[in-house]
């Protein structure tokens, strides 16, 4: 990690930046993995023979490789072994490769955007419905609806972003 540009300052930043590439990498491959985009044997063995063939395994091996390593290093900064590093790295790549630039994923990305793209437009025009856009607007004065849509878009997950647009866009069925 240590030979990446836009280094955090603080070891503190560097453990939540390692934590985070462990965390996405490991969710992305097992999301893969149940939607059947993939499967574990997809994977080149090479890196499969470093990290792990479980979720669990794999966490374990790269965990264990940043603590160790940065003991040995002595703190001066976050750090894993060259091999376990080199190999999450492999396995990123090949997700891009395989499951974030595969055409499902594509298409199912650009309805995605669609669906941000509107509820932001909504919402730029009924920032009344907005949860707590009164409160922030006393808080700092001045907020736009633009940045207040922003906002609360970029704080909805996936399944809640879906449910507001179908509750918003999409009629309901009536049961006669």
């Amino acid at each position: 990690i240590s030979n990446e540009l836009n280094m955090p300052k603080t070891l503190e930043g560097e453990i939540v930046r390692i934590a985070d590439k462990i965390a996405y990498i490991n969710h992305d491959l097992e999301d893969a993995l149940r939607a059947g985009l993939i499967d574990i044997y997809d994977i080149p063995k090479e890196i499969r023979d470093i990290l792990g063939d479980t979720k669990s395994k794999r966490i374990s091996t790269l965990v264990k490789s940043v603590i160790f390593s940065t003991i040995e290093n002595e703190y001066l900064h976050i750090v894993m072994e060259d091999k376990i590093y080199n190999a999450m790295y492999n396995l990123r790549d090949w997700l891009f490769e395989n499951v974030y630039l595969s055409p499902p994923v594509v298409k199912e990305v650009e309805k995605s955007k669609k669906v941000v793209k509107i509820l932001y437009e909504y919402y730029v025009k009924h920032y009344d419905e907005i949860p707590f856009y009164e409160d922030f607007l006393k808080l700092w004065g001045k907020y736009s609806p633009k940045d207040a849509a922003v906002d609360y878009i970029a704080g909805m997950t996936d399944r809640y972003a879906i449910k507001k647009f179908q509750d918003i866009f999409i009629p309901k069925s009536w049961h006669i």
